[in-house]
């Protein structure tokens, strides 16, 4: 990898700049989601000190330079919905805000715990709408797979989260 002499503090390029490439080489899905997904939409409570990236199959985590690369497995990852930022310096895909709240969900125990969940999704939710949820929560056929396979239990517990999220923050979440 070719380093920049402006990011030799860091050692590498921003993960962002290559890591389209890398999983494109691999032929596999892959996704920026998470608490980074939530910082591409505006959800800065706490700086996130790693890239979070979704992929299918289990990965170590790198660290390049003083970057660090944490990876998390899901099922369906090559359906999830996802986006490219209008400001990127290379296509990335990153999940879409409601595809990110559900993972965050999803993956709260972790990332830090519900709360701090919570607090992304809040961040964020000006970029949430209905379509989007809609979009998020068909993309995999959640209505008929999740409910039929061996991760029911986990399934559920999602969108029990999810329901405890949406009475929490009020109606006007959706809005």
């Amino acid at each position: 990898m070719i380093v920049r002499p402006e990011q030799r503090a860091i050692g590498a390029p921003p993960a962002s700049w290559w890591i389209d490439a890398y999983f494109r080489q691999a032929g596999r899905p892959y996704y920026i989601g998470l608490l980074s997904a939530a910082a591409e939409f505006g959800s800065q409570h706490q700086a996130v000190q790693e890239v979070q990236v979704v992929t299918d199959r289990p990965m170590r985590d790198l660290t390049i330079g003083r970057q660090r690369i944490k990876f998390f497995v899901k099922r369906g990852t090559a359906e999830t919905p996802t986006t490219t930022p209008a400001n990127a310096f290379a296509p990335v895909a990153v999940s879409t805000p409601a595809a990110t709240s559900l993972d965050l969900l999803r993956y709260a125990d972790r990332i830090g715990g519900i709360s701090r969940a919570v607090e992304a999704i809040n961040g964020m939710a000006k970029h949430l709408d209905r379509d989007d949820v809609v979009s998020a929560t068909s993309f995999s056929n959640l209505t008929n797979r999740l409910w039929q396979n061996a991760s029911l239990p986990r399934s559920r517990a999602v969108w029990s989260k999810c329901g405890l999220t949406l009475t929490t923050n009020g109606p006007g979440l959706l809005a």
